[in-house]
């Protein structure tokens, strides 16, 4: 075939033959079809013109793909002025490269010398550790931005003149700043910033935004003074041309800086635009000075705005905002036996920038790791990896993680060496939220669950659903009712403050409560005054009913003769069924006494009701009904009646005498009382206070001062009447983990040393005269965190002293 497809005096193949014909029999073979007519070498020049691939028979050895050495002519056919781009339809224009960012990465760029502007080519079209092994790369390598910018090892960068930039911040993936990649990418963002008039309009290949990016990039020296960028470009500028990047359209105009005190360095450092020196703004704990800044919470025309001298003189003010504001820590102290263990579980909320954990002990030595979604990070992890700085010195440890992974950690204490007390700390630092993402602890974290900041506790009235073991329950929020405390700054007028905001209105100028919330009444027996403070239901009108379907719904299957227990001391009994088997006799008793007797045929109703004066008459109807029927309530709104009972007969069956009666229809449901004086409200809702009742339990008010009251459990309680013998040496255990011992007596002196001890603990001792009185007082805090001193916790009179 040399004939037809080898220029045989030249003394090679005609590479044309097959490469420049897309019509040549050989044209199936072709894995691209693109390389049956390549066209950057025309027929009158032959393929091997300037040595890119050597010549020879189609099956030399010495044909070749073009490598460092021979391809070293890019220029020449790829470059605008160069001397074979005849023919070439991938031309990079010379003019727009000479001043774009990738001109000179190399450092061999020179205008002149077009083999050497080449070797810049190979800084991103090769890849030279490949190049190494396998010669045929030249022009396969097609970078990706990443694969230089944003990368621990970026692509060639031993033979580059300079370190590339990484691209940290600002980008998609960045660790603080980050950006939406659909409408602020690499791409979308630097494809805006082409040396003027590029890309050219012909003699492109692939006209996609990464290739003019890559050869026309324009150096962006507007928008730098000296080594730092300037934000203000693009964050007070909103007409500059990225204004429509912006995820958030209000972050084109950032002005929170301008003529104030304080910069955006301040709190994102400094630094080119895509540094790692810039960051998002930390929760720093500490005082408040920073955040109060006029330039940002203390700019009173923003809607961030917090009045700093009204907030000082409320509730809160004694506090940092990053103690509400940034996730709180973690405290514990304890102890761990030799050879022992202690695992501590905590979260580590989104967001959080800086992980501190610190744990300190008394003797010995341990081992602290921790369990990270169960990744474990111990020193050996720690010493290789930069984001983990870990210390050790004597009696303790510390590793601060940056941009630790949220959700569940385990901090784990091992290798103990000899038993030791610790103290275990564990710090979030906070990124300072987006607008409108403010992050803040709920009431209850540090008030009912977690006390903290010495916050007074908060055992009752509570909210529903809050993790804690609360008897009285309540629907309204903490806010519902301590909004009615709040004193707002006439300051909050031009900030566009939302002062609907009830949770950020009482945290921050909550005043100290005016309403005495020891007064039960005062909220429960006052219509006004319960509906202000969260809607305190008032018992005097509080009657609400369940419905029954069937016996079951009232606690039993009611069969004749069996009594089945009602609210407010109501008892319901089933009487005999007539012999019929159509009619049966029901009887309602209150406390013992016979109120009502009735005989009720099946379809018939039973019904009860007492006339309450002191209810408000109520609107409405309450409906029930059975089949395809529907029954009014017989209660009479207008008239002050409340029912107990109105059930219908829905069937009877019987066998002999006896049988089973169901029904449907209404019971009371809630416990009407009439009380009006605080004192029966403690009674009986201190928990366990029933006094006068046999299971019932006496309680003491220790503190009653109009503004709290402190209620103290008395689990023994002698009258004067009442005595115990104690023998000498014989504890009587008191409860509560107190014993009571007589340790030795003098029956001379009439007299007995006592001793009262609590888990192990000798509180008190003394010798005590026949007749005399043996007292342990203290000091305790009640729930508001008041201190109480002298308080008689112990009481007990030596009645005498004797022998038998």
């Amino acid at each position: 075939r040399e004939s037809d497809i080898a220029n045989v005096s030249g003394g090679y193949s005609d590479c044309g033959w097959c490469h420049l014909d897309s019509t040549n029999e050989f044209i199936a073979i072709f894995e691209k079809p693109g390389l049956a007519n390549i066209t950057h070498a025309s027929q009158t020049r032959s393929c091997i013109v300037e040595g890119c691939h050597n010549k020879g028979r189609i099956h030399d050895l010495n044909l070749t793909f073009p490598d460092w050495d021979i391809g070293r002519q890019c220029a020449n056919c790829h470059l605008s002025g160069g001397v074979n781009t005849s023919g070439i339809v991938a031309i990079i224009n010379e003019t727009g490269f000479e001043t774009s960012i990738h001109r000179n990465i190399t450092g061999e760029y020179n205008s002149s010398n077009y083999t050497a502007i080449s070797r810049v080519c190979w800084g991103c079209h090769n890849n030279y550790t490949e190049q190494a092994a396998d010669p045929k790369k030249h022009a396969e390598v097609k970078p990706d931005c990443e694969d230089c910018h944003d990368s621990a090892s970026p692509q060639n960068m031993d033979n580059l003149s300079e370190n590339l930039r990484q691209v940290t911040e600002h980008q998609p993936n960045g660790t603080d700043i980050t950006t939406n990649g659909t409408i602020a990418s690499c791409i979308i963002c630097h494809n805006r910033s082409l040396v003027t008039g590029m890309p050219p309009s012909d003699l492109v290949v692939e006209r996609s935004p990464q290739n003019a990016i890559s050869h026309y990039g324009r150096r962006r020296t507007d928008m730098i003074e000296g080594a730092v960028t300037n934000c203000s470009y693009c964050h007070r500028d909103e007409a500059n041309m990225f204004a429509d990047t912006f995820d958030d359209a209000n972050n084109t105009n950032i002005t929170h800086g301008g003529g104030y005190s304080a910069n955006c360095t301040d709190c994102h450092g400094s630094g080119r635009f895509h540094d790692a020196a810039l960051s998002a703004p930390v929760m720093t704990p500490g005082n408040n000075s920073f955040c109060m800044n006029t330039a940002c919470h203390g700019n009173n025309q923003k809607s961030w705005f917090v009045g700093d001298a009204a907030f000082t003189n409320r509730i809160h003010g004694a506090i940092n905002c990053t103690d509400c504001h940034v996730p709180l820590p973690v405290n514990v102290g304890g102890s761990v036996g030799a050879g022992g263990a202690y695992n501590r579980a905590f979260t580590v909320p989104d967001d959080v920038k800086l992980l501190n954990v610190t744990l300190n002990w008394a003797a010995g030595s341990l081992n602290l790791t921790l369990d990270a979604n169960g990744t474990e990070i111990n020193q050996t992890v720690a010493t290789g990896n930069s984001s983990i700085d870990y210390t050790e010195s004597g009696t303790a440890i510390r590793y601060s993680i940056e941009s630790p992974a949220s959700g569940s950690w385990i901090a784990c204490i091992t290798n103990v060496s000899a038993a030791t007390t610790f103290d275990l700390e564990i710090e979030f630092i906070q990124k300072h939220p987006k607008t409108g993402k403010c992050f803040a602890n709920p009431c209850e974290s540090c008030h009912v669950t977690n006390i903290s900041y010495h916050a007074p506790s908060v055992a009752e009235h509570v909210t529903k659903g809050t993790a804690s073991s609360a008897g009285v329950w309540t629907n309204a929020s903490c806010a519902a009712c301590h909004v009615n405390d709040i004193v707002l700054p006439s300051s909050l007028g031009g900030s566009g403050v939302d002062t609907g905001n009830n949770d950020a209105m009482t945290a921050h100028y909550g005043a100290s409560m005016t309403f005495d919330t020891a007064e039960c009444v005062d909220c429960h027996e006052n219509e006004d005054t319960g509906a202000k403070w969260g809607g305190a239901p008032d018992p005097r009108n509080a009657t609400r009913y369940e419905y029954v379907e069937d016996a079951d719904d009232i606690e039993e299957s009611l069969r004749t003769g069996e009594v089945v227990k009602l609210k407010n001391g109501y008892e319901l009994m089933i009487g005999p069924i007539s012999s019929s088997r159509r009619s049966v006799w029901i009887y309602l008793m209150h406390e013992g006494v016979l109120v009502k007797k009735e005989l009720v045929s099946t379809g018939g109703v039973f019904e009860y009701e007492i006339k309450k004066d002191w209810v408000k008459p109520e609107s409405g109807v309450s409906l029930y009904g059975t089949g395809n029927e529907t029954y009014k309530h017989r209660k009479s709104q207008e008239s002050s009646y409340t029912t107990i009972v109105d059930l219908r007969v829905t069937d009877i069956f019987s066998g002999g005498m006896r049988g089973v009666v169901t029904f449907n229809g209404l019971v009371l449901k809630s416990r009407m009382h009439t009380e009006t004086a605080d004192e029966n409200c403690y009674t009986c809702h201190i928990s366990g206070y029933r006094y006068g009742v046999d299971d019932g339990d006496d309680y003491l008010v220790l503190r009653n001062d109009g503004e709290d009251v402190t209620i103290g459990r008395l689990p023994v309680n002698f009258t004067e009447r009442e005595r115990r013998i104690q023998r000498v040496g014989h504890a009587w255990d008191l409860g509560y983990g107190y014993l009571l011992t007589a340790t030795e007596v003098d029956l001379l002196g009439r007299k007995a040393r006592l001793e009262l001890t609590r888990n192990g603990t000798v509180l008190e001792s003394e010798v005590v005269h026949e007749g005399g009185m043996f007292m342990y007082n203290t000091t305790i805090r009640d729930r508001k965190g008041h201190q109480i001193n002298d308080v008689t916790v112990f009481r007990v009179r030596v009645a005498g002293v004797f022998r038998r």
